[in-house]
């Protein structure tokens, strides 16, 4: 994509990294373009969200046009998400997620929790 380096202080990849094709090559090009410590926000669809559970259980998920449609390349957990946020070069300084719709206000205060929301929030800087 861009072709100087070093230039940009932050990127923010709001659903995106799910659509990429190359993901860990994509980010290592991100990577390039940053200044030193440039940090980059990711936030994607968490595969195995609590909602995405129950509806496995009940059969109804894969949804039509939903996070398993074609337009999504890759599927992330917290871990695999950040396995390859490392392996760009990049160091996790943040995990976090959207909060829980479902009995937020008894679990959000339980970080376990948070890997069960809908949403990944990333963000990492470059080392």
């Amino acid at each position: 994509f861009f072709s100087r380096r070093n230039w940009f202080f932050f990127f923010f990849l709001g659903e995106i990294i799910e659509h990429i094709i190359d993901p860990l090559e994509f980010l290592k090009s991100c990577k390039e373009k940053l200044n030193k410590n440039g940090i980059i926000i990711i936030t994607t669809p968490n595969m195995v969200s609590l909602k995405k559970r129950i509806k496995s259980v009940l059969g109804i998920y894969p949804e039509p046009n939903g996070d398993w449609d074609f337009n999504h390349l890759h599927l992330y957990t917290r871990k695999n998400l950040k396995g390859i946020c490392e392996r760009a070069g990049f160091n996790v300084e943040v995990m976090t997620s959207t909060k829980l719709s479902t009995l937020r206000f008894k679990l959000q205060m339980y970080q376990p929790f948070d890997s069960l929301s809908e949403r990944i929030i990333f963000r990492i800087r470059k080392i």
